[in-house]
């Protein structure tokens, strides 16, 4: 027969709270992450649009090349 102290055995509480920390801390580096996703493809759409912009400009060439058959 095992006894196990009190002190051993965290209380249902503690290990809720436990729990509970432990998720809070995983959503934050998945909110994290979305933030450092989001800011990427954001910067990567303004590049994007000012160089439709630029190529799109009256008098300018477009950024492809004409095929020549």
């Amino acid at each position: 027969m095992q006894l196990q102290s009190a002190v051993e055995q965290p209380a249902p509480q503690e290990k809720a709270l436990t729990k509970a920390r432990r998720r809070i801390r995983e959503l934050e580096q998945k909110v994290g992450q979305q933030q450092l996703d989001l800011d990427f493809f954001r910067e990567a759409l303004r590049h994007f649009e000012e160089d439709q912009r630029r190529s799109s400009a009256p008098g300018e060439t477009g950024s492809s090349k004409s095929s020549k058959r």
